[in-house]
């Protein structure tokens, strides 16, 4: 995120906390991974995320009032603070199905792509997960659901059914991952990134210089930046991929990574 992208978001969470203080759930509009992280680092002590599921890249920020934060002593107790904005959640986060004809194969590009050109912005809705080969799950806020309801008929080239899922609809989701298992000479970005791309340590050197990578969602070209366990590395062109583990020296002193590429 740009310098001045984080001095927005960060003006407008405050707002939105000051808005709890009078006694209210108050809310962000879905976050990008991006802007999550950076949420998230502020460690604000009534600052509740969630995006329609466990395990959403894409989430929405609540902010409780005292009386609320005062009813958990522990604010990674997801079940309980879900229990506690329960209508809240129901009411701001809905959960749409997309069916296609089950004739076409529909991408997650595709699913995207429909959405946007219906004029949505990207924050008025979370995460579109794809659970078939013509089948989508995608969260988003009201106005947004109603919309898809209404007014979307084709995804890519194929005609779609579209229903709002009532709140005793539960979700899963759990994204596939190609194994990646290599050895690297250290935790530095661009050895990491060579790595993962199947490249030499100078291309990706290359690759980090001219902008390409992203680490953690934003970009970085710094090639000496440290890599570790949870981190994800975005590289225009090859792909996304999560890092697992990245320790272990072996006997010719190189690290042993751990991580997944998703498909």
């Amino acid at each position: 995120m740009a310098e001045f992208e984080c001095e927005m978001l960060s003006a407008r969470l405050s707002d939105l906390m000051r808005e709890a203080e009078r006694g209210y759930v108050t809310h962000s509009s879905f976050l990008s991974p991006a802007e999550v992280l950076f949420a998230k680092k502020r460690k604000t002590p009534n600052a509740f995320f969630f995006g329609g599921y466990d395990g959403a890249e894409r989430e929405i920020v609540f902010f409780l009032p005292e009386y609320l934060e005062a009813m958990t002593d522990d604010f990674s107790d997801t079940a309980k603070i879900k229990e506690l904005i329960s209508d809240t959640l129901a009411e701001e986060i809905k959960t749409v199905r997309i069916t296609g004809s089950g004739y076409k194969k529909l991408s997650h590009r595709d699913y995207l792509g429909a959405l946007l050109n219906l004029g949505t912005e990207r924050s008025a809705f979370g995460d579109v997960c794809v659970t078939g080969d013509s089948t989508a799950v995608v969260f988003a806020t009201p106005h947004v659901a109603s919309l898809v309801k209404d007014s979307l008929e084709r995804v890519g080239s194929d005609k779609v059914k579209v229903e709002i899922m009532g709140s005793e609809f539960v979700f899963s989701y759990e994204r596939k991952l190609s194994a990646i298992n290599d050895t690297v000479a250290s935790d530095r970005f661009d050895c990491v990134v060579a790595s993962l791309c199947r490249k030499s340590r100078g291309d990706a050197k290359e690759l980090i210089l001219s902008g390409l990578a992203e680490l953690n969602y934003t970009v970085c070209q710094k090639t000496d930046a440290a890599v570790s366990a949870g981190d994800t590395v975005s590289v225009r062109g090859f792909g996304k991929f999560v890092i697992k583990n990245i320790t272990d020296e072996t006997k010719k002193g190189r690290l042993r990574l751990e991580a997944g590429k998703y498909i």
